[in-house]
């Protein structure tokens, strides 16, 4: 999959995309798909960013689970899970679910160590910072989230992290 999108529009500030447990709630006809599974699944992501810039990732190898898209009544969260690298040197763990009764989800990630120069690419297409030196002890991430409100936590550990940070280039982006 290729995904391109170009952040030079102008970003509507009031309409805002519902979340997947309403979309899908949404569907007009009676729907229960219990298990989605994506093996070997690569994604390419692209962004023109509003400084005209390319912001460009990778996400390779990676095993793709969903489970509970339906309609019907349920307490069950749509969940997805994944487990992927991105730029073919960070393994990562993700979950995601959904709720069907609110608009709110909840993320729950995990970053498996590996040297973080190996993300340059990827960090320069979205920042004014390279890394020279530096390794990712462990990354883990919780949170819930709604339109106007999150809460959770992230750890962060890193050993001999150098970063060169130039304020002057701008990042025309944000970095994920």
């Amino acid at each position: 999959i290729t995904i391109f999108t170009d952040q030079t529009k102008p970003i509507n500030m009031n309409k805002f995309p519902e979340y997947p447990g309403q979309q899908i709630g949404k569907i007009p006809i009676p729907l229960l798909i219990k298990n989605i599974r994506g093996t070997d699944l690569n994604l390419i992501n692209k962004e023109r960013k509003p400084d005209g810039g390319l912001g460009q990732v990778h996400i390779s190898r990676m095993t793709l689970h969903g489970r509970n898209f339906t309609t019907l009544p349920t307490g069950e969260l749509l969940s997805v899970n994944a487990d992927a690298y991105i730029e073919n040197k960070a393994h990562v763990k993700l979950g995601l679910g959904f709720s069907y009764r609110v608009p709110e989800f909840s993320i729950d990630a995990s970053v498996s160590s590996f040297n973080i120069p190996d993300l340059n690419a990827f960090i320069k297409s979205y920042t004014p910072a390279t890394i020279s030196k530096g390794k990712l002890d462990d990354l883990h991430l919780n949170a819930i989230a709604s339109r106007n409100h999150s809460q959770g936590s992230m750890k962060f550990l890193y050993s001999d992290l150098k970063l060169d940070l130039d304020l002057n280039k701008g990042s025309g982006g944000a970095f994920l």
